[in-house]
């Protein structure tokens, strides 16, 4: 039995190389797109939440992981700025 395409919009690397456009089909709790071989390179598998029916529903989540990276950003920038160095006593 053929299963059917359907378009989805995948926000898998939305911070690196962007939202893309993907024809596939939905199997269990996956995005399978491109084929059955996954070692041809525009094939995949997008887990749920990554795979987005409109545009729009694909941007907010995009928007949702920048925030979210930034907030690690913001974070681990502060971890860095809070470091100090100091001379090693005898024996250390």
């Amino acid at each position: 039995m053929e299963e059917d395409e359907i378009e989805r919009w995948v926000t898998t690397y939305a911070l690196s190389s962007g939202i893309s456009k993907k024809r596939g089909v939905i199997v269990g709790h996956y995005f399978r797109y491109g084929g059955r071989n996954l070692v041809n390179k525009d094939c995949g598998l997008v887990k749920t939440g990554y795979h987005h029916a409109t545009f729009s529903k694909a941007v907010a989540h995009a928007e949702k992981l920048r925030k979210k990276k930034v907030a690690s950003l913001k974070k681990q920038l502060a971890r860095m700025k809070s470091l100090r160095f100091k001379e090693p006593v005898d024996g250390e």
